[in-house]
């Protein structure tokens, strides 16, 4: 077992069940498209990992046809704090010393952002990568800090900046990453480099 690890959280690929808020403005088939293609270059980063473990947290049900090769876990009911804090807990407990947590929205994921997410945390408690919708699409801690998890107003424009002050008011230290465009909506796919037709 390696020392880190990384936590992929993902909804299983069913048209009209991913990507809604964008299916509104390109259709089901459209969005589920584009949500494939973002599980590609997620899975295509992770793979480039040589020294990181990953755990697959689907939300439904395990499927040997995706993410092949890496151990598979189905998140736990409840809101996404409850889900996340599940799995991390689990790291955690299974030895890791540095994990952290990343969706499969973002076409700018790559494996040297969650090398340098890594390195942060050898300098800080916690490593954040703030979205410019206001939430984050990465976490990274070298300890479960559980407060992260608990009474948060999820997928919203404040809760990145509502949970940097929390920590940074019970005195944890926190390290930022770049600001990136996860794809939720169409705005989002047309500020990316994603192709939807």
């Amino acid at each position: 077992m390696k020392r880190n690890l990384v936590i992929v959280f993902l909804k299983n690929p069913v048209p009209g069940m991913v990507k809604t808020r964008l299916a509104k403005d390109i259709g089901d088939d459209a969005a589920y498209k584009v949500y494939l293609e973002l599980l590609r270059i997620t899975q295509s980063q992770v793979d480039l990992l040589t020294d990181t473990d990953a755990h697959v947290y689907l939300s439904d049900h395990k499927d040997d046809s995706l993410w092949e090769g890496y151990p598979q876990f189905i998140q736990e009911q409840g809101d996404l704090g409850q889900r996340m804090s599940s799995a991390f807990a689990k790291g955690f407990e299974l030895g890791y010393e540095n994990i952290i947590g990343i969706g499969t929205d973002l076409p700018e994921m790559s494996a040297d952002l969650i090398k340098q997410a890594f390195d942060e945390l050898k300098r800080f408690d916690a490593v954040f990568g703030p979205a410019t919708d206001g939430g984050y699409y990465l976490l990274g801690m070298k300890q479960m800090i559980s407060s992260i998890f608990k009474n948060k107003n999820w997928s919203t424009e404040h809760l990145y900046q509502e949970t940097k002050d929390e920590l940074i008011e019970s005195g944890v230290s926190i390290s930022e990453l770049k600001t990136l465009n996860d794809i939720d909506t169409l705005d989002d796919l047309k500020k990316s480099t994603l192709s939807y037709q």
